[in-house]
């Protein structure tokens, strides 16, 4: 598996929708990754796409 091609989202900040693997999601984030593995983010906001 290549580097980043993992990231740890949390779903937390979108409690009003459910999400199932396989869905499409936009994710805003603050611009800081940790380097981990996965690689973590810290999510500003999170929604599904169609």
């Amino acid at each position: 598996m290549k580097s980043g091609s993992r990231v740890h989202v949390d779903l937390s900040k979108n409690s009003e929708t459910d999400f199932h693997v396989g869905d499409k999601v936009k994710v805003g984030y603050d611009g800081e990754v940790r380097e981990s593995d996965p690689l973590q983010i810290n999510v500003v906001f999170i929604e599904k796409v169609e």
